[in-house]
């Protein structure tokens, strides 16, 4: 019993998701409403308040979600990010991104949400600050770390942009084979050792 009620529950999230995915392709999340999205999705009220408090906590928690699969995966590859094995890293960021691109299409889009970024950026920024530091240490001053993790970690946002944007046409393994060649070319004169 409890299986179907999990399979239903499901369903359920996915339909809200969809609807909020359809929603959001011509409307600002401010501007989309319970009652718009429960009819887009053919399910009562009541049905969504079970699982969500309103739009905003319902966009959070598919937020959140992605994220925390962001989190695991970057996680398990700590202090890869600065081998060759970082593509191995990079691959699986991009394979996560691609199975949930009609959200981040959305989230980074016109419509989207500048929160969803932030975080990403902020993700990327605590674990590869840390691992830097640590691999760097006595050689470059923290400062010099901190602004090198800025401009990949904006290099890197802005490739998931662009990929994004133009229709991720581009397979995980593509990406993370460019990312690579770009981190490893400038790192080349920063990290002797590289």
């Amino acid at each position: 019993m409890t299986q179907k009620v999990d399979r239903r529950v499901r369903k359920t999230k996915a339909a809200l998701r969809a609807g909020l995915i359809k929603l959001m392709q011509t409307k600002s999340i401010r501007e989309i409403t319970v009652r718009e999205l429960v009819e887009e999705v053919d399910i009562n009220r009541s049905t969504f308040y079970l699982h969500y408090t309103d739009i905003y906590d319902m966009l959070n928690k598919i937020e959140q979600e992605l994220i925390d699969q962001l989190i695991d995966v970057t996680l398990m590859h700590k202090k890869e990010y600065y081998n060759d094995k970082v593509q191995v890293y990079l691959e699986e960021v991009f394979t996560i991104l691609l199975e949930n691109v009609d959200i981040c299409y959305l989230l980074i889009g016109p419509n989207g949400d500048l929160n969803f970024i932030n975080n990403m950026k902020n993700l990327i920024k605590e674990n590869i600050t840390q691992t830097t530091v640590e691999l760097l240490q006595g050689t470059q001053s923290v400062e010099e770390i901190e602004f090198a993790v800025a401009f990949y970690m904006g290099g890197c946002v802005g490739i998931l942009e662009k990929w994004l944007m133009g229709g991720a046409k581009e397979t995980p393994k593509e990406l993370s084979t460019l990312c690579y060649k770009l981190l490893r070319n400038g790192l080349v004169s920063y990290i002797p050792e590289f």
